[in-house]
């Protein structure tokens, strides 16, 4: 008899145990569990908030090319980031996956050309000299270098493309322009006719033609109506990819 009872109480403690047990690892499962679902929830809100940074561009209502250039500029540099999973100024997490390189493809732009572009028979001289234009990691730099570098042009105090361009008459010969924008210079700096005998041929040197017809043209581009013609491509619920076209 006390044999038996002795069984009965070693088997009700195993019980005991095993049921300890199960509820730890029944607890374990659960907070696994939570925790996946809570890094889930803030993946999703991470990568949402990243994805509407660029869906907004996508409104039906269309957006301006001063828009189209933002986005070149916000893609340029989300593709020049390094990979991370981790924000070490706050010790977060970073959900945002920059393996998952982005473009924008615009179209439409011959049409542009023809409404805007100064050098119709020369398309290497133009803004754009393509119809559709895909810019992106390693691809469609050639544009985003024109870009930057008529911004570095127009950094120089000596040289002034905004005015200069309103100058441009695409009616007149190259050097009818030059001289009107050399007189604009003489007149704007106030320098005399004996200091201009030496300083002529320095303003000469900063006139560029091509870029004065790139800004002008640029300043087109940046009040013309653009609209996406298709959604965005996602992968892995990030969004990848935009799509637009010229419309007037």
């Amino acid at each position: 008899m006390e044999n038996a009872s002795k069984a009965l109480l070693m088997a009700g403690g195993i019980l005991i145990a095993i049921l300890i047990i199960s509820a730890l690892l029944l607890m374990v499962t659960h907070l696994g569990d939570y925790q996946s679902s809570q890094d889930n929830n803030k993946k999703a809100t991470q990568v949402g908030k990243f994805n509407r940074e660029f869906e907004k561009y996508t409104d039906d209502n269309g957006v301006k090319g001063t828009d189209i250039v933002s986005l070149i500029n916000k893609i340029a540099d989300y593709n020049s980031r390094q990979t991370t999973n981790s924000d070490s100024a706050t010790g977060t997490t970073n959900y945002v996956d920059y393996t998952v390189r982005m473009s924008i493809t615009i179209r439409g732009l011959n049409e542009f050309n023809i409404k805007y572009a100064y050098d119709k028979d020369r398309p290497s001289n133009q803004l754009f000299s393509v119809d559709v234009y895909k810019f992106g990691f390693n691809s469609g730099n050639a544009i985003k270098n024109r870009l930057d570098e008529i911004a570095d042009s127009d950094n120089n105090p000596n040289v002034d493309l905004k005015k200069w361009s309103s100058i441009y008459n695409p009616e007149s010969t190259e050097n009818e322009n030059k001289n009107q924008i050399l007189k604009y210079i003489k007149e704007s700096k106030k320098i005399s006719d004996n200091e201009w005998l030496t300083k002529k041929h320095e303003y000469e040197n900063y006139i560029n033609m091509d870029a004065i017809k790139w800004y002008r043209q640029y300043s087109e581009f940046k009040t013309s109506k653009f609209r996406s013609y298709q959604d965005p491509d996602y992968e892995n619920g990030q969004i990848q990819n935009l799509y637009f076209e010229f419309v007037d």
